[in-house]
């Protein structure tokens, strides 16, 4: 994990190396109940993403994935406390 701040923005940062999510599934994996078909039948409801998208989404942030292999989740936070 990363966390990086400046004048403008914060962001923090969270790598793993697993299987990743294929490019073309990328924004479906913010819909509540979604799940990857290989990951069907493991446990889990498909939640994940899609609470933390509404949390960044209440406190106007920002949530991306990227990553060729494994997973970057990148949410990116407005600074606070500039006069």
């Amino acid at each position: 994990m990363t966390v990086s701040f400046s004048s403008e923005e914060s962001s923090i940062e969270i790598t793993d190396t697993g299987a990743g999510i294929p490019f073309h599934e990328r924004e479906s994996v913010f819909k509540r109940f979604y799940r990857l078909e290989q990951y069907r039948g493991t446990q889990g409801n498909g939640l994940g993403l899609s609470l933390v998208k509404a949390i960044c989404e209440r406190h106007d942030a920002g949530i991306s994935l990227s990553g060729k292999t494994g997973l970057i989740v990148r949410i990116n936070l407005k600074s606070f406390g500039k006069s």
